[in-house]
C-alpha cells in the first residue's frame, strides 16, 4: 500500500497582496512613531539647550554688572567713561553697551584687574560679549563669549536716580523716583540704579527681558522693627 501524499495548496495571490498590504500598514505605523519621537526628542532638546543658554546669560551677566565700577573709581582719566551706550542718533536705539568691571582672579594675569566689556549683537545674530584688559599694552587680548543664538534686535532701558534725590540721599521707592532712559551717555559721572536688556529673537513674538542692579548703585536692606 502506497503511502498517502498529502499536498499543501500554495498561497494565493491574494493572500500575498493582503500579506504585503497588512506588512507595509504596520511598517508605516512603526515609521511614522519613530518618526515623532525623533522630532518630539529634538524639539524637546532644542528647548532644554535653549533655556539653560538663556539662564547662562542672565548668570553670566549678573556676575559681570555685579563688578561694575563708576568712572571716577576706574579711570585715573576723569574724563573716561566706564559705563555707557554707543553713540546714535535720536531716532536710532543703541544696540551696543559698553562698560568697565574690576574682574577677580583669572587664570590670565592682565584679566585679573580692570577689564573693558562690551555687549553687541554680531553679524550671525548671536549675542556676544567682548572682554580686554584695561592698560593698552595688554588691550591685543581679547575674549569673545558667544552668549544667546537669534538674536536679532536688543534694546536698553535705565533706571537712574532722580539728581534731586541723589543729592538729597533719598531713598527710592517707587518708579518715580527714577528717570526711565533708553540710552546712557558717555559724559554721566554716576551709574544707573538698574537696567533692564530686552532682546529680541528670531521666530518668537514674546522677547526676553533680563534685569540687573548695578553693584555700586545697590541700596542696603534696611531693617525696621
Amino acid at each position: 500500500m502506497k503511502p498517502r501524499v498529502i499536498r499543501k495548496s500554495p498561497f494565493t495571490l491574494v493572500e500575498v497582496l493582503i500579506s504585503f498590504s497588512l506588512l507595509a500598514i504596520i511598517l508605516g505605523i512603526l515609521f511614522t512613531h519613530f518618526r515623532s519621537s525623533s522630532i518630539i526628542s529634538s524639539k524637546t532638546e532644542k528647548v532644554k539647550t535653549m533655556s539653560l543658554a538663556r539662564e547662562h546669560v542672565y548668570e553670566r551677566l549678573s556676575q559681570m554688572f555685579s563688578c561694575v565700577e563708576s568712572s571716577e573709581k576706574f579711570f585715573v582719566d576723569e574724563s573716561a567713561c566706564s559705563f555707557y551706550t554707543e553713540e546714535v542718533s535720536e531716532n536710532e536705539k543703541p544696540k551696543e553697551l559698553y562698560f568697565g568691571i574690576k574682574h577677580s582672579i583669572d587664570r590670565e594675569i592682565e584679566f585679573s584687574s580692570y577689564i573693558l566689556g562690551k555687549l553687541f549683537i554680531d553679524e550671525e545674530n548671536i549675542l556676544t560679549m567682548e572682554l580686554r584688559p584695561y592698560k593698552k599694552e595688554n588691550a591685543h587680548k581679547v575674549r569673545i563669549e558667544k552668549m544667546l543664538p537669534s538674536v536679532k534686535n536688543m534694546a536698553f532701558t535705565f533706571y537712574k536716580i532722580k539728581k534731586e534725590d541723589a543729592e538729597d540721599g533719598k531713598l527710592t521707592s517707587s518708579l518715580k523716583d527714577f528717570e526711565i532712559l533708553d540710552r546712557f551717555v558717555p559724559d554721566e559721572k554716576n551709574l544707573p540704579y538698574a537696567l533692564t536688556i530686552t532682546l529680541f529673537l528670531e521666530n518668537e513674538e514674546t522677547p526676553i527681558e533680563y534685569t540687573f542692579f548695578i553693584s555700586s548703585q545697590i541700596e542696603p536692606i534696611a531693617y525696621v522693627s
